[in-house]
Formats: structure tokens, C-alpha cells, sequence
């Protein structure tokens, strides 16, 4: 980045930063703060550090960069701002005028820039870590696919993480001959798998495909699907960023296509903001593009039960002789604010045969995942995380549902630390078994 564009990125923070009359009422909702009870951990604290920013990043660039990180980006700050400053913005922003700065730490550029950024080179490695991951997990939970990592990376000790499958959801479709050949009036929809989805989590994957064949669309895939940017961007690597986003852009310029559906909260949330707020505008036509697939991106919750050709009407009564299965919904800090996601989970949920949904306290607390926050501040994201379960275990659900993979796995990981049996799932598999189709999970 030029020193130029630094400056013109220091001044729209700053001019940010003095929109905010620090009134506190950010300090109520953030889940960071209700931990540490730390000033400098809450919105109008980050704004403070972040004024007079030209004089701080000459002086103490890694503090600046260290407070600017203990943040999940879950966007609570912003929501309940009664001056409507665009915190994410700030802080995403910040993060990568920093970085810019001080450099990226040498592990996270190989990791951005030359694996995320080349599709076939990720797929690649990760298969080769499903067939190592022997080494470094343990057994724990076996009926609930459940791992515990072993000491080899003493950061990641003790974690309860999925296991990797033996192959992707995208490398499996390829082997089964791939999505249907276009229906004469369905919709084209393009399918954005997302990193987790694809990797770690196939059967929700095959569980989307069923709801959408079943919902009478034409399902389409970006060829060589890259991360939708947000590692990257989160930790303040505007330039891998840039050329994750222009990889599918470029791809998705290829498609036919009339909407565009994720099933992970954060790539809905990446793509429709992140994705247009990260635009230079140096380039007409691609601003135009960016913003038409913006506003063509869709939650698959949302898109379904609005589009979806009468799908509620199609489900059939699977549980019909049995007791009704109790579950209870998990609000992702990424779907709220967009569209009506999350009334329309709930909507769906509630037709469902078989199921008796009960409301958790506080389904819109944050679970603490935050992605990258995480792996670099566990023993926090561990403290909100216990808070979310505390919420779930006091429903008395069998299963915590949700929209999020990342909040999943953070679920998954909080709950088998507290040896509770309850199973996290996502919304869409409990879709598609309602249509009729197998579980593809264990």
C-alpha cells in the first residue's frame, strides 16, 4: 500500500473516530468487555487509542495493533450505536493501515498469500492433514466425531476440533458427476461453499445441494472457489485480501447466475460488506460488479424459505412416531442486520414435524469464536464461549442449531469441554432430512 493511500485511509478513521460522542453504550454489548471489564476493550476504548492514530503508529504500532485485536468483530458495538459509526469499518480498517505499517507476521503471509490464495495448493495440503491428523489428535467423544488435539502445537492443546474427512464436500462432488444440469424455469444459484463447509464440514454441504434441487434450482460452483478473504482481512492483509476477492470475482464474471447463496454466516457477511467497503474504485466496471454480487448474496435460510418454491411444503413428518426431538437456535453475530435471516431460521424451524424448538436465553449472545480471535486470544474466546453454554445446557435442547460453521465449531468445542451430550448442527441439515433425504453426517 502506498504511503499516499495510507494517509487517505488515516484520515477516514480519524474522521470516524470523532463521530463518536463515547456515550458507552457499546460497553453493554460487548462480549469482550463482559469478561474483561477492561476500558480499552470496548468500542469507544479502541476509538480512543485510535485518535491521534499519526502519532501513536510512529511510536507504539504493536500496541495499537494488540488492542485493535482483541476484538470478535461480531458487529454488537455498531448495531447499538446511536451515532451510527461504522466500528467494524474502523477497526478492519486500523488493522490493516497497522500492518501495512509493521509488516505481517511471517507465518500468517505464507498462509494468506501463497496457500489460501491458490485453491489447488490448499486442497492439496489439507488432504495430506487428513491422513497425518493421527499425530495430533486424540480420541475423546467417538459418538459425537469429536477429536482432542494433542501437545504437538502447545497453543492448540486440549482443543476439541472436528476431524478433517477423508475428502472435501467439493472434491466428493466431483467424484459424484457434480450438480444438476439446468432445469427449464428454476433459478441459477450459485452455491459459495466456504472454507469450513468445504473442508471440515461436507455433510452440510450435500445437505445444501439436497435443499436447493429440492427447492427447484439450477446449482452452479465457481470453479476453483477461493476463501471469501476474511482471514485475511480480519488480521490486516489488505493485498491477500484483494486477491481472494478478485479470484472469485473473476470466476463468478464467468456465471450465469441470479443469485448467489452462502451457507456460512461470515461469507454472507464478507461478501455483501466487506467486499464493496474494501473497494479502491479505481476501477468502474469492477465496483459496478462487486456491488450486483453483493446485492445478489443471500443467507441459504433466507433465500430458501423466500424462493424456495414451496419448500415447507415438501417436508415430510420423519419423526412422526417418535418424541418430539427438543432444539434450540444460536443467533450468528454475522447474520444479524442482514436481511431477515434470522427470523426466517426460526420461521423454519418452527415447521418442522418432529421437533419442539425451545428459546435459549440470550440466543443472540456471541459464542466467542470471532475466527482468528479464537487462535490468538483462546482463554477469552473460552470465557464468552462458556457463557453461550451456560445459555444452551439451561434450554434442556438435545441440539444447538445454528447458520454459522465458525460458530459451530466453537459450539462443538465448548460443549465437550463441559462433557454435555448436546449436538450442534446446522439448520440446513435439519432441512433436508425434513425433505426426505439421508443424514450424511456421523
Amino acid at each position: 500500500m502506498r504511503i499516499v493511500e495510507l494517509l487517505h485511509l488515516l484520515k477516514d478513521i480519524e474522521t470516524a473516530c470523532s463521530t463518536c460522542n463515547r456515550c458507552g453504550m457499546c460497553q453493554s454489548v460487548c462480549p469482550v468487555f463482559l469478561q474483561s471489564k477492561y476500558e480499552g476493550d470496548v468500542a469507544r476504548g479502541k476509538l480512543a487509542l485510535l485518535d491521534g492514530l499519526s502519532r501513536e503508529i510512529l511510536t507504539r504500532p504493536d500496541r495499537v495493533l494488540d488492542r485493535l485485536n482483541r476484538c470478535l468483530l461480531c458487529g454488537a458495538c455498531e448495531r447499538c450505536c446511536s451515532r451510527n459509526v461504522p466500528l467494524v469499518e474502523i477497526f478492519i480498517k486500523a488493522r490493516v493501515m497497522i500492518t501495512t505499517y509493521t509488516g505481517l507476521n511471517p507465518l500468517k503471509k505464507v498462509i494468506f498469500r501463497f496457500v489460501l490464495t491458490r485453491p489447488a495448493l490448499f486442497e492439496t495440503i489439507v488432504t495430506y492433514l487428513s491422513r497425518l491428523q493421527g499425530l495430533f489428535l486424540n480420541t475423546a467423544s467417538p459418538e459425537k466425531n469429536v477429536k482432542i488435539t494433542r501437545g504437538i502445537i502447545p497453543s492448540l492443546k486440549g482443543r476439541h476440533v472436528l476431524p478433517l474427512p477423508h475428502q472435501s464436500f467439493r472434491k466428493e462432488l466431483k467424484t459424484q458427476g457434480g450438480a444438476d444440469k439446468k432445469q427449464a424455469t428454476s433459478r441459477r444459484v450459485v452455491f459459495f461453499t466456504g472454507c469450513l463447509i468445504d473442508k471440515l464440514m461436507p455433510q452440510v454441504g450435500h445437505a445444501c445441494l439436497q435443499v436447493l434441487k429440492k427447492a427447484g434450482m439450477t446449482v452452479l460452483f465457481i470453479n476453483d472457489e477461493a476463501c471469501c478473504g476474511i482471514p485475511a482481512l480480519a488480521s490486516g492483509d489488505s493485498l491477500a485480501f484483494q486477491q481472494l476477492r478478485g479470484h472469485n470475482l473473476a470466476r463468478l464474471q464467468a456465471l450465469d447466475f441470479d443469485v448467489l447463496v452462502t451457507a456460512c454466516a461470515t461469507c454472507t457477511s464478507t461478501i455483501t460488506a466487506q467486499w464493496p467497503m474494501m473497494d479502491d474504485k479505481k476501477n468502474d466496471s469492477l465496483t459496478e460488479f462487486i456491488r450486483d454480487v453483493a446485492g445478489r448474496t443471500m443467507d441459504i435460510t433466507e433465500f430458501v424459505m423466500t424462493h424456495g418454491q414451496g419448500i415447507v411444503e415438501k417436508i415430510v413428518p420423519i419423526h412422526e412416531n417418535t418424541l418430539p426431538i427438543s432444539i434450540t437456535f444460536h443467533d450468528p453475530c454475522h447474520l444479524k442486520g442482514k436481511g431477515q435471516a434470522l427470523a426466517f431460521a426460526r420461521r423454519l424451524l418452527a415447521s418442522l414435524p418432529g421437533y419442539d424448538v425451545v428459546e435459549m436465553d440470550k440466543p443472540g449472545l456471541c459464542c466467542g469464536s470471532g475466527g482468528s480471535f479464537n487462535l490468538s486470544h483462546y482463554d477469552l474466546s473460552r470465557q464468552i464461549g462458556q457463557e453461550k453454554i451456560r445459555s444452551i445446557v439451561s434450554s434442556g435442547a438435545s441440539q444447538v442449531v445454528t447458520a454459522c460453521p465458525g460458530c459451530m465449531l466453537q459450539l462443538t468445542d465448548m460443549l465437550a469441554r463441559e462433557g454435555s451430550p448436546v449436538r450442534v448442527r446446522h439448520i440446513m441439515e435439519l432441512l433436508a432430512e425434513s425433505l426426505g433425504f439421508p443424514s450424511e453426517g456421523k
